[in-house]
């Protein structure tokens, strides 16, 4: 999930809780402000932070009152779901890129790769853009819509790479 983190509170251990959840892998990172995990079930993947504010008897989870609230409360909702064995029925845009800006951002991410190893912009437009069309030459290239499209591509995914990835919703600078 793009950036959310599940906040925990309480004096119960989060393994006993993350215990009931299915998972293929626990990654976990103690830190100063708390325990950090990353967690891959069946259902989808989670990040949890077991923080070190007040204590409590039971668990808590904390959704701060940010741009993330909607997005927190969603994964919330869905680690819940996780943790008694269901999965949610809808995906939604909120928490997963479409198949289409799926595909577009491994396509871009395919042209910086191939750009770093030398090729052209021509071998991006007709190898990955558009690899069932015919290959155009000289002034028919040169004013073709593909070169403009592949350099517009290419020129999004150089700001992606400088940072701009996170201007996706559901990123946050300061997780």
């Amino acid at each position: 999930m793009l950036g959310t983190t599940i906040i925990q509170t309480g004096a119960e251990p989060a393994e006993r809780l993350l215990s009931d959840l299915p998972c293929n892998a626990v990654h976990s990172c103690a830190c100063s402000d708390g325990l950090h995990y990353v967690l891959t079930s069946i259902f989808g993947r989670y990040r949890l932070w077991q923080a070190d504010l007040a204590v409590g008897l039971s668990p808590a989870f904390l959704i701060p009152d940010d741009a993330l609230a909607s997005l927190r409360s969603e994964a919330l909702y869905r680690f819940q779901l996780a943790c008694s064995g269901r999965q949610a029925a809808l995906q939604t845009s909120n928490i997963s890129p479409s198949e289409y800006q799926r595909r577009r951002l491994v396509n871009m991410l395919a042209m910086l790769d191939a750009r770093e190893a030398g090729a052209t912009i021509r071998e991006l437009a007709f190898t990955l853009a558009y690899p069932s069309s015919r290959l155009l030459r000289g002034a028919e290239w040169k004013a073709s819509g593909e070169k403009r499209h592949v350099l517009r591509l290419l020129q999004s995914a150089l700001k992606l790479r400088g940072g701009g990835y996170r201007t996706f919703h559901g990123f946050d600078r300061s997780i």
